[in-house]
C-alpha cells in the first residue's frame, strides 16, 4: 500500500560552523492495511527487525488495543536523499500517550533504517534529533529500545542522544570470514572435538538427519513441537511461556508462511525418524541471519547436544547461502559464545515530551543508576530487608 502522508512535510536549514549543510525535510506518514514496506525500506540499511518481511508480518498480526495509530518517520535531504527512517506506533499506557518501534516483545533490536554514511555524516546526530522531535505526532513520550551502535558498519547516530543508557542485555554476534573452515578453526579445540564427537554418535542413532524444512506445513507443524519442548523447559525453570499463546504463536506462524518460500525465514532440525529431537528459527535479511529461537530436546539425547549440532548445520547452509553475520541476538547464554559470538552494546532512548512523562523518566533512570551501582543496590536490598521485602535476585538470561 502507498503509506498517506499527515500534515504537510517540514523542511528547514541547518547551519554549522558558518557553513550550509544539506536541508533536512521531515515525512511523517501514516501505516495503513495496504501500506508497501518493500518500497518503504528499500533505500536504507537496516536489521532484520526493520526488513518488509517483519514490519508487515507485525503489522499484520501483532494488533494490541493498545495501539491507536502507526507511522512511518523519514527524514531526507532536499534531494529526496533517504537520510533516516523509523517506523512508530502510538499506544496508550498509564495513562500516557507513547511512542515506540513496533515491537511488544518480539523484536530484539529497535534502531532506525540508515541511509547511506555520507548522508549521515552530513548532520550532527542534535540535528538529526530536532528534525525528529519537530516531524512527531502528538505523544507524551518517545521510547527507542535495544538499539545497538551500529548497523552494518554505519554508526547509529541515535544512541549519541545525551538520554540514551546502556541495558542490561547485549546481542551477540558473530561475522563469518568467506571460508567455512576458517570460521571452523576459529572455534576452540573443546568446541570442534565437541561438535565432532557428538555429530557421529548423533548421527549413528537409527533414522537421524539435519534437515533445513522448505515446506510451509512442515515448518507449521515443526513450531508446535516447538512450543511444546520450549515450555516444558522454560516451565522447569519455573517462569511462565508465552510465546505459544496470541498474538505471538500466530506472529512466528505468519513469518513461516510468508518468509519460508523466499529463504527470508529458515528452520533448521535434527531429526530421529519422524521424531523432532531439535529445531531452530532464523530470519534472514540479505547477507544477515538472526537467530531467535531454539529448542531440543534433553534425556537420552542430552549427551549428543542435538541443539548444538542443529545450530551448527544452520550456520553451515546459510555461509554457504552467503550469510556473513549471524547474530545470536539476545541474551547471555554460553552456546553463543563457545560458537565465537562477540558482545553488541544495546542503547535505550526514553525522551520525554510533555512533563507527564517526566516523573516515570527520572525514576526509571534512577532506579537504572542504582542498578548499575554495587554500593547503591547494596543500600537498596538492605532497606527492603528492613522493610521485609525479599531482596533482588540476579537474573541468568
Amino acid at each position: 500500500m502507498q503509506a498517506q502522508a499527515i500534515g504537510e512535510t517540514k523542511s528547514w536549514l541547518v547551519r554549522s560552523s558558518g557553513s550550509t549543510v544539506p536541508v533536512l525535510a521531515a515525512n511523517l506518514q501514516r501505516i495503513t492495511a495496504t501500506s508497501d514496506f518493500g518500497t518503504l525500506v528499500a533505500p536504507y540499511t537496516r536489521s532484520v527487525f526493520q526488513s518488509a518481511l517483519w514490519l508487515s508480518t507485525w503489522f499484520e498480526t501483532m494488533a494490541d488495543p493498545a495501539v491507536e495509530s502507526c507511522f512511518w518517520l523519514a527524514l531526507e535531504e532536499d534531494d529526496g536523499k533517504p537520510v533516516l527512517a523509523l517506523p512508530l506506533v502510538l499506544r496508550r499506557e498509564n495513562g500516557l500517550r507513547i511512542l515506540s518501534t513496533p515491537d511488544l516483545g518480539v523484536s530484539d533490536y529497535n534502531p532506525p533504517l540508515l541511509g547511506s554514511p555520507e548522508r549521515l555524516a552530513a548532520h550532527s546526530p542534535a540535528a538529526l534529533w530536532s528534525a525528529i522531535r519537530e516531524a512527531l505526532p502528538a505523544a507524551d513520550l518517545l521510547c527507542l529500545e535495544r538499539m545497538p551502535p551500529h548497523l552494518a558498519g554505519i554508526a547509529n547516530p541515535l544512541v549519541q542522544h545525551p538520554l540514551a543508557t546502556p541495558q542490561r542485555l547485549s546481542g551477540w554476534v558473530v561475522n563469518l570470514p568467506e571460508r567455512w573452515e576458517d570460521y571452523h578453526a576459529r572455534l576452540s579445540p573443546s568446541m570442534r572435538e565437541k561438535l565432532g564427537r557428538c555429530r557421529r554418535r548423533f548421527l549413528r542413532q537409527p533414522g537421524t538427519q539435519f534437515r533445513i524444512t522448505t515446506d510451509i506445513a512442515e515448518a507449521l507443524e515443526w513450531l508446535k513441537r516447538f512450543d511444546t519442548l520450549q515450555r516444558e523447559r522454560i516451565e522447569d525453570k519455573g517462569r511462565p511461556y508465552i510465546l505459544d499463546r496470541e498474538p505471538y504463536a500466530g506472529f512466528y506462524r505468519a513469518l513461516a508462511r510468508n518468509g519460508l518460500a523466499g529463504g527470508e525465514v529458515v528452520m533448521a532440525a535434527a531429526l530421529a525418524g519422524d521424531e523432532l529431537v531439535a529445531v531452530n528459527f532464523t530470519v534472514r535479511d540479505g547477507t544477515t541471519a538472526t537467530y531467535l529461537r531454539v529448542a531440543n530436546q534433553f534425556g537420552p539425547w542430552a549427551p549428543m547436544a542435538p541443539g548444538l549440532l542443529a545450530t551448527e548445520h544452520l550456520m553451515r547452509h546459510l555461509h554457504q547461502d552467503g550469510v556473513r553475520t549471524f547474530d545470536f541476538a539476545m541474551g547471555d547464554y554460553d552456546y553463543k559464545r563457545r560458537f565465537g559470538a562477540e558482545n553488541l552494546p544495546l542503547l535505550s532512548v526514553e525522551l520525554p515530551l510533555t512533563f507527564r512523562a517526566m516523573p516515570g523518566v527520572l525514576g526509571r533512570r534512577l532506579y537504572a543508576r542504582m542498578a548499575a551501582s554495587p554500593r547503591l543496590r547494596a543500600w537498596r536490598d538492605r532497606w527492603k530487608r528492613l522493610r521485609g521485602t525479599p531482596a533482588a535476585r540476579p537474573v541468568n538470561d
